[in-house]
């Protein structure tokens, strides 16, 4: 297996375009604060994980296309900028995958993802050909996988509480590792529960 890659998906920091369901409950630009401060911490995250040489690379996939200098302002230098693409999610996916196998995926909703997680994923595609992140709301926080796996990605209900679940059927025969279950900063309480807990980090 080649030395894998640590991806990360992110946004353009835009008001009105970030963390929408946060800004439903505090608004646009508090949601967009919100969402700066969750991509500096999981660009800090990528740089403790990947830094230069350790792995294959650590590559940052950013929508909308186009907003690579945008995005090189907040990741390491090291790092190697992509477009998404265009599609759903999984078609997005799909693609980051194609390019990049072996590789572990993350977003930037699980800003507090702890380092042990990310890097238990890389271990166990040692001998898995899939490692999952449970999210807590039916999603996933990670995604990692040996080779492209599309149909994985195919007709998956994105952003419901079935998306583990369908996901998991589709592995069906595969080797599969879950990793211990995390939570996204999708609404007001889950953003305090991210700030409380960084307060007690730094207390």
């Amino acid at each position: 297996m080649f030395p894998p890659s640590l991806c990360v998906f992110a946004r353009r920091p835009e008001s009105g375009r970030v963390k929408t369901r946060l800004a439903a409950e505090i608004g646009a630009e508090a949601a967009l604060g919100a969402y700066r401060d969750c991509l500096r911490a999981v660009a800090a995250q990528a740089a403790r994980i990947a830094p230069r040489g350790s792995l294959r690379g650590l590559f940052v996939f950013g929508t909308p296309d186009g907003c690579v200098n945008d995005m090189a302002a907040w990741f390491p230098r090291w790092s190697a900028f992509m477009d998404q693409g265009d599609g759903d999610l999984g078609e997005r996916m799909g693609r980051a995958f194609r390019r990049c196998s072996p590789a572990v995926l993350i977003g930037t909703d699980s800003p507090d993802l702890p380092d042990a997680h990310v890097e238990q994923a890389f271990r166990d595609l040692e001998s898995h050909d899939v490692v999952l992140g449970p999210a807590e709301d039916g999603g996933y926080v990670l995604i990692g996988l040996r080779e492209q796996r599309p149909d994985l990605f195919r007709d998956i209900p994105w952003s419901t509480p079935a998306v583990l679940e369908t996901t998991l059927k589709r592995a069906a025969g595969l080797r599969v590792s879950l990793l211990p279950p995390w939570y996204d900063i999708d609404t007001r309480a889950d953003l305090e529960r991210w700030r409380r807990g960084t307060a007690g980090a730094q207390g």
